[in-house]
């Protein structure tokens, strides 16, 4: 035997961790992958709140209704690519901090070669209340 390779596999197994089992077993653990991270920015465009506090909210993708005042403008992005429900989750419950009738999603940007979301850009807006 390689003097030389001897070394190397010895170093290699002693870097590896070891798991034993109740059966006196060996086996590896294998590295965790770190759960992705979101990070929303926040413009506030009104300072005011909306009056839809508990209010179930109206999400959906496109142009803000017709008589729709914006409260807040959301930039969202991931550390890695997620599910659009995480990031629809997410503005969701900031939303409900303004008290929003609503959120529309107004640009999604999609990892390449992969399925998930690595940003987004929303609105949160009010319904004008009547008289």
């Amino acid at each position: 035997m390689n003097p030389r390779g001897g070394v190397a596999a010895l170093l290699l197994a002693l870097s590896m961790p070891l798991v034993l089992g109740s059966a006196g077993c060996v086996g590896l653990r294998r590295a965790a992958t770190p759960a992705p991270r979101l990070f929303v920015a926040e413009d506030v465009v009104r300072v005011e709140t909306g009056t839809a506090c508990g209010a179930d909210l109206n999400v959906a993708t496109g142009a803000l209704p017709a008589d729709a005042i914006p409260l807040s403008r959301y930039h969202v992005t991931t550390s890695q690519p997620v599910p659009l429900p995480q990031v629809l989750d997410l503005l969701v419950v900031h939303a409900r901090h303004r008290c929003a009738a609503g959120v529309r999603v107004l640009r999604v940007d999609v990892a390449d070669g992969a399925t998930g979301v690595i940003a987004a850009e929303a609105v949160a807006y009010a319904l004008p209340t009547a008289p």
